[in-house]
């Protein structure tokens, strides 16, 4: 099989659910002897220095091209799209050049399938229509005006929340319109493909989400072993932002109060440096790791109060997979194929998340009741292998 990826950022380095993702599909369509995917992928300033990290192999392996685009959102830009009916998330895009590289790309090469990995890419759908004569898979990471709706309910600034509302309700038009124009499409998130197949029940989907080799056994549970409890996330992104603030300013307080006497490590990349340099009692920063399996290791319990951001959230399932432990709210448990209170510690609120904690670092065989569900979980939708041939047998099938 022959495929062509197009991915609206670079996949390396892979340092969040996105550049995971990416990559993630690129090992299931060429993996197998004779399968061959090439990527195109935009570069822009925001990944400023990744091209450099890119493994040679890679490129030459995948035909990665990169085209640049200046993402960067200009006042003045921002200003005269509010005239226009377009949606500014969008429009960022929607370049010539880009057109033309993909067309030349199709014009070159013959592909089987080509898959649009987020719906900033959709954009591009009839110039690969006009020069592509085989399937087409739209690849949705996340309802994106979802998002945008969340970070406009959450914000104070009056102008800011207006500016953001106008943002969402653009990108839910645009997304509606264009979500269904591919052959079928695949999702990281079951929650997501119940809200497509609302406005078009007999749209082919897959459940598609990023897959593992093999799972570690749950970590240890017995009241000897001092838990340690983390978060783990890029700061340039505005829901885990968000998360640590929650963790920062409103679970801590509670904790010292409670006089808690264990850690929570907070790791990403471009951290605040006025977070850093405020560390507590209680949360050690620990900045962009390196070594993620090393750090992970070394974790009992994942505290993720993402209250906004859709799709899959893959540091949970990551965490399920590495044998660590999950307190989240329910919004983060959806996208998952079982029940959020069997595979993990739900809580919706800052006192509950804070007497989870609690809870667990005072009764830690209390993480031993979840144990089953979650392998069930994994064996049965997070296998790579399995989750290959499910993604052939789909594309087969359109």
């Amino acid at each position: 099989m022959k495929s062509l990826q197009l991915c609206n950022k670079l996949p390396f380095p892979i340092v969040d659910g996105g550049t995971m993702g990416f990559h993630h599909l690129t090992q299931l369509l060429s993996s197998d002897e004779g399968d061959i995917i090439h990527v195109i992928a935009i570069d822009s300033e925001k990944q400023k220095g990744s091209k450099a990290k890119v493994p040679v192999d890679y490129i030459t392996r995948h035909q990665a091209q990169y085209p640049y685009l200046d993402l960067a959102i200009k006042p003045w830009q921002a200003f005269f799209n509010l005239f226009t009916t377009k949606s500014l998330n969008i429009v960022r895009f929607d370049q010539t050049h880009v057109h033309n590289l993909i067309a030349a790309q199709l014009k070159k090469e013959t592909y089987d399938v080509v898959f649009i990995e987020t719906l900033f890419m959709m954009p591009f759908y009839e110039t690969i229509k006009k020069y592509h004569k085989g399937k087409i898979i739209y690849r949705s990471h996340n309802v994106e005006y979802q998002i945008w709706e969340s970070l406009a309910a959450n914000e104070k600034q009056p102008i800011k929340k207006w500016y953001l509302q106008i943002l969402a309700k653009r990108l839910k038009k645009y997304e509606v319109q264009r979500s269904f124009l591919a052959d079928g499409f695949t999702s990281v998130s079951l929650s997501d493909i119940a809200f497509y197949h609302a406005y078009n029940p007999n749209y082919p989907a897959l459940f598609m989400p990023y897959s593992f080799n093999d799972f570690l056994p749950m970590k240890a549970c017995e009241a000897k072993v001092p838990l340690s409890f983390y978060f783990i996330g890029g700061m340039d992104w505005e829901p885990n932002i968000r998360a640590v603030k929650f963790i920062k300013d409103e679970i801590v307080p509670r904790l010292s109060a409670a006089n808690f006497v264990g850690k929570i490590y907070i790791g990403g990349r471009r951290m605040p440096s006025e977070w850093t340099s405020k560390p507590t009692d209680i949360i050690q920063y620990v900045g962009e790791i390196n070594d993620l399996d090393t750090f992970l290791a070394q974790q009992h319990v994942l505290i993720s109060p993402l209250f906004t951001g859709g799709g899959l959230k893959i540091k949970v399932v990551e965490a399920f997979a590495k044998g660590i432990h999950v307190i989240t709210n329910v919004e983060s448990l959806n996208s998952l194929p079982a029940a959020p209170n069997d595979i993990a510690f739900v809580a919706n609120s800052a006192d509950e998340f804070v007497d989870a904690i609690l809870s667990i670092h005072r009764q830690p065989n209390l993480l031993a009741k979840k144990e089953e569900h979650i392998q069930v979980m994994l064996n049965a939708y997070f296998l790579f292998e399995n989750n290959k041939k499910k993604l052939k047998a789909f594309i087969n099938s359109l």
